[in-house]
């Protein structure tokens, strides 16, 4: 009975002690306007996955094939569909792809709140897709090990198609789960309290045709993903999230996306020790050391919403300068490019 008795406690103490050193996110650690961040697909990867754990773990992901993108958070005031969103806090501003994702921050998480296509050609084009009247959580806060949570979120979209008026609605029901916590090695360094979020959603797109005055069943379908998320209490928040190939299996994986974070520094802006940009602040010319980056092709300046303001062939220079005499003082982004038009870097900086 007495060894009975000890084992419980040194369980019940083992598990104290797991909660104890996993990290808590807290709302702090969510994005805010003006954070940026470098934005890494990865399409075949290599990482161990564990089952849940209350002690600490190791993982180390290892990228193949990438496609990088730099996505900003942006005021929503002003941008193409606002309106449709009063409640959003914050935005990302897609240009190439003539598109808005809204969203929406408070106490209890990060949620987003729509989204809003203007590409002409489009079945949806300038149509909002508005998560209504509920928004859809991303990240609760706070979360620590342990935690388990659902939500259940609904987006409408109505629409003209050929003639014909179409009425989207996809249901969303999600759970998600805080099942281990650890160090995390991803390229751009290693991070030693990072928690593991596991969710699991199932998505019901459900299509109606109107017909007369009402709208009519047409079509629908559905299906199930599964995502594992590696959040920290600091930003960027989430530094790596995989979308699992197949529901509930550990070794078969789709996608995974891993994020740096992008900063104004003081001079120098060192972006992954290999290009160089001075100075920052700037006044005038900004100068790009490229001596260890020989394949940058273009440099493209963009504000804080990500509007292109300049694009430069810079090709077979060791120093390339711009001039930003002409432009107001603020924050502005650059963005080197290869010769096969992928992003290679991208950074802050600031205009006096």
């Amino acid at each position: 009975m007495k060894q009975s008795f000890l084992i419980i406690l040194a369980s019940c103490l083992w598990s104290l002690f797991g909660y104890a050193q996993a990290p808590t996110i807290t709302n702090s650690a969510l994005p805010s306007v003006g954070d940026a961040f470098a934005n890494v697909k990865d399409t075949s990867f290599t990482i161990t996955m564990t089952p849940p754990s209350m002690s600490p773990q190791t993982w180390n992901y290892m990228p193949d094939n990438n496609r990088t993108k730099t996505n900003t958070f942006v005021s929503p005031t002003g941008l193409p569909g606002s309106t449709n969103f009063p409640s959003a806090t914050m935005a990302q501003h897609n240009t190439q792809d003539s598109q808005v994702v809204y969203f929406l921050k408070n106490s209890s998480g990060l949620y987003a709140d729509g989204l809003y296509v203007y590409k002409t050609g489009q079945p949806l084009t300038n149509v909002p897709i508005d998560y209504a009247p509920k928004n859809q959580l991303i990240i609760p806060t706070p979360i620590t090990l342990g935690y388990m949570g659902s939500d259940t979120s609904k987006a409408v979209a109505m629409f003209s198609y050929l003639g014909n008026d179409f009425k989207v609605v996809t249901n969303v029901y999600k759970t998600q789960y805080a099942d281990a916590y650890g160090t995390l090695t991803i390229p751009s360094g290693t991070y030693s309290n990072t928690l593991r979020v596991k969710e699991t959603s199932v998505n019901r797109d459900t299509v109606y045709l109107k017909v007369g005055m009402v709208y009519m069943y047409f079509s629908s379908q559905a299906d199930t993903a599964q995502t594992y998320s590696w959040l920290q209490n600091a930003s960027p928040v989430i530094l790596l999230s995989m979308d699992m190939k197949k529901p509930f299996t550990l070794n078969e994986s789709k996608t995974a996306e891993y994020n740096t974070i992008v900063t104004a520094q003081n001079d120098p802006i060192v972006v992954e020790d290999k290009v160089k940009a001075y100075p920052n602040p700037v006044q005038n010319v900004l100068y790009f050391n490229l001596r260890e980056m020989k394949n940058i092709q273009t440099i493209r300046i963009t504000d804080i919403t990500g509007k292109v303001l300049m694009s430069e062939n810079i090709a077979g220079y060791d120093v390339a300068s711009i001039s930003m005499a002409h432009y107001p003082a603020g924050v502005y982004i650059y963005q080197l490019y290869d010769n096969n038009g992928g992003l290679k870097q991208a950074s802050k900086f600031i205009k006096q």
